[in-house]
């Protein structure tokens, strides 16, 4: 039984780290490819205000 514990102590553990950094990792991307999607509507307004439009 204590093997079984020893064997999820030290496997166990850095798995389900791995797989909370990829979520992680998952869910950054998606905010910077948001920002960056946001970043873009707005640059194409200022150069639309520039042009002297609406």
């Amino acid at each position: 039984m204590q093997e079984i514990s020893q064997l999820i102590s030290n496997v166990g553990f850095p798995i389900v780290a791995c797989v909370f950094m990829y979520k992680q990792q998952i869910e950054l991307n998606k905010t910077i490819t948001e920002l960056s999607n946001t970043l873009k509507g707005i640059d194409a307004r200022l150069d639309n205000l520039e042009k002297g439009g609406n």
